[in-house]
């Protein structure tokens, strides 16, 4: 079930004694379940080897007796949406103990083997199996696992883990003290266990969560860090739920529903009802219309969000806007984006109205001009129109140019000034601002060059170019831009880096919209800033011009250093598996406008910037109250800039990208 305004909500029941199943599903499905949770195997039937009298001795032979149901009962369509499996729990235990002798390894391995081979052969599309209580118990089990996880199969492994370790739950009941106040050793950290299992079975992307709700929840923190998995179902036992009234409605606890709506917001999650019913009467409806309300009752998606759904997580090449030119398709999701050109548009009216009164003369400059404003990688005229606007709500005329090096935006632009009134006085360029000369000096630069990382696509080397056409007085937008990183933990975007088959893939940084993705530390920090007019750059303008120089051709600026290097420290509250880091930048227009998707202070309502993630070739393993050590580097030379980073400690990593052999971005 499914809204506009929300994601899909995905409802299953586990049946826990099933002797029609056929029946069985067909109740679920009309009482609005999706699929049913279901034993694999039937429990009144038989299996392994039985025995035959040949001759005058006694002989095992291999009979297939029948030990499940028939695959005939339901059609291979309904078995592959709307039957998950569950194994039998007996061969778990058997299999972890450290109790069972080598013969009932032997026979919980074959019947591990048996089921899980069931399973493909009807083509559930998925079997779900509990976590190990220990971390010995995950040895044998990964060992399974990794040899089940076949690529040919559909069938997915959900791992049923439990939010809060059973022996937690006793020792807190036992103790009446809170689960969140309990010093957790690996084994008792189901998350510890869970994350031993997943890296021996290599980041499998077919081993996947099954989270099961608790009566007791862990710290926040530890709950968030589950945020950053990949979530593939979620369990909900009936004994977790309260009465809610006089009726003995059931409910939810607060904090568990709390979840449960971020939860609601991650894209993919099935929920399964689980447990007899505690009610009067024994239905299990109430559960269900009150699990159907809940996610009626959760926070709806914004617009924007509705808007950024087919970017969750996808990860994209960064542009490269001095390499290449922008398609048209580019340009339209950009503009498409109207809150970053009303900011753009409140830089340049502020900036005008303290261009116009320092003038000291309404209206006039210096010589009685208008204020020059020019804005430099124009692409179809969003920010031109921005710049317009400004003018408008002035009430006093500026010379306005439009340049770009892009020869199919001034088709756009251009035919904008034979339809649009508005265009007439806009001077068009087709230059790179680097070696453009220009008629005159400008009043204020506007550009709009800025990457997912601030400087990620080259503005500083193209803007340190164009500042040679400022006015002493003149002003730049931006004014400054920093960048920003913090550690993150995302199995999804992992093997999705992964799934591209390269060591090289690893090397590159991606533009994505993060989602399902925990920040591990509390805010992000800061690796540079940038500013323009970059101040050795005007000092130089500025004296060639006392000089006598008119215009400065680009051979003449001191060469500016664009290096960059940081050392951070983060310190990670939870143990936890860093996967890469993610970027952001904050800049500062002009005065106190700012454009930004820093967390904290990210511009409302746009998306003309999705965040940057710089990849791990390996995760780092991080244990809790403990600092991630990362070093990044920005690199160039006379053709390219690139990015190298890498982690020194609690574990050092390789320099990822030396060299820029992966990526780069072109001058």
């Amino acid at each position: 079930m499914s809204r506009g305004d929300s994601l899909p909500f995905v409802l299953g029941l586990e049946l826990n004694s099933v002797p029609d199943l056929r029946a069985a599903l067909d109740a679920a499905l009309d009482e609005s379940y999706d699929f049913v949770v279901t034993p694999l195997v039937h429990p009144r039937f038989q299996r392994g080897e039985s025995t035959r009298l040949e001759g005058d001795r006694l002989a095992a032979v291999t009979e297939i007796h029948p030990w499940t149901r028939s695959d005939l009962l339901l059609t291979s369509s309904e078995w592959s949406s709307s039957v998950v499996g569950r194994l039998s729990g007996w061969i778990e235990e058997q299999l972890c103990s450290n109790q069972s002798n080598p013969d009932q390894k032997k026979s919980a391995t074959a019947a591990f083997k048996q089921e899980v081979g069931w399973a493909g052969h009807v083509g559930m599309p998925a079997v779900i199996i509990s976590l190990p209580s220990t971390q010995s118990g995950v040895v044998p089990i990964s060992h399974l696992l990794s040899s089940a996880l076949n690529p040919n199969s559909r069938t997915q492994f959900w791992v049923q883990t439990p939010l809060v370790h059973h022996r937690v739950l006793m020792r807190s009941f036992q103790a009446d003290a809170d689960v969140a106040d309990h010093i957790l050793s690996k084994d008792d950290d189901t998350w510890e266990i869970w994350n031993k299992l997943r890296l021996m079975c290599a980041h499998n992307p077919k081993l996947m969560l099954c989270l099961e709700l608790t009566e007791d929840l862990p710290s926040a923190d530890e709950l968030n860090r589950w945020l950053g998995e990949q979530v593939r179902s979620v369990i909900i036992p009936t004994r977790i739920f309260q009465s809610s009234d006089a009726r003995g409605a059931p409910k939810l606890p607060a904090v568990h529903e709390q979840f449960l709506f971020k939860m609601f917001q991650m894209r993919g999650v099935q929920y399964v009802l689980s447990g007899n019913s505690l009610l009067e009467g024994g239905s299990m409806a109430p559960y269900h219309f009150a699990l159907l309300q809940l996610h009626r009752a959760a926070p709806k998606l914004s617009q924007q969000q509705i808007y950024e759904q087919s970017y969750w997580d996808v990860l994209q090449m960064p542009l490269q806007p001095l390499m290449d030119n922008l398609e048209s398709s580019t340009y339209e999701t950009f503009e498409y984006d109207g809150a970053k050109y009303l900011v753009y548009e409140e830089a340049i009216f502020r900036a005008l109205q303290d261009k116009f009164a320092a003038a000291g003369t309404a209206g006039e400059q210096e010589g009685g001009l208008e204020p020059v404003v020019m804005i430099v990688g124009a692409g179809r005229g969003g920010i031109v129109e921005a710049a317009m606007r400004a003018e408008e709500r002035i009430g006093k005329k500026i010379r306005l140019y439009a340049l770009d090096k892009n020869p199919h935006a001034l088709v756009t632009m251009r035919t904008k000034q034979q339809f649009d009134a508005r265009w007439a006085q806009v001077h068009i360029i087709h230059s790179d601002m680097r070696a453009w000369q220009a008629p005159e000096l400008c009043d204020i630069l506007v550009s709009e060059m800025l990457g997912s990382f601030g400087d990620n696509e080259l503005s500083p080397e193209c803007l340190h170019g164009a500042e040679r056409f400022m006015k002493p007085d003149g002003v730049s937008i931006p004014k400054w831009y920093k960048a920003y990183l913090a550690p993150v933990t995302s199995p999804r975007l992992y093997n999705a880096v992964a799934a591209m088959g390269q060591t090289s893939a690893f090397e590159s940084p991606y533009v994505v919209r993060l989602h399902n993705v925990h920040v591990l530390s509390a805010e992000p920090q800061e690796c540079w800033t940038f500013e323009h007019p970059e101040p050795q750059n005007r000092a130089n303008c500025d004296r060639q011009r006392a000089a006598g120089s008119g215009w400065i051709p680009p051979a003449a600026l001191d060469a500016i250093d664009n290096n960059r290097h940081c050392s951070l420290k983060f310190r990670i509250p939870v143990s936890a598996l860093v996967h890469g880091f993610a970027g952001y930048f904050d800049c500062c227009l002009y005065g106190d406008v700012h454009v930004s998707i820093h967390p904290q202070n990210h511009t409302p309502n746009m998306s003309s910037w999705f965040e940057i993630f710089f990849p791990l070739r390996d995760p780092v393993y991080v244990a809790a109250d403990q600092d991630v050590d990362l070093d990044v580097w920005r690199v160039c030379s006379s053709v390219k800039v690139w990015y190298e980073w890498a982690v020194s400690n609690p574990t050092p990593s390789p320099i990822h990208n030396p060299n820029g052999r992966s990526y780069w971005v072109g001058l």
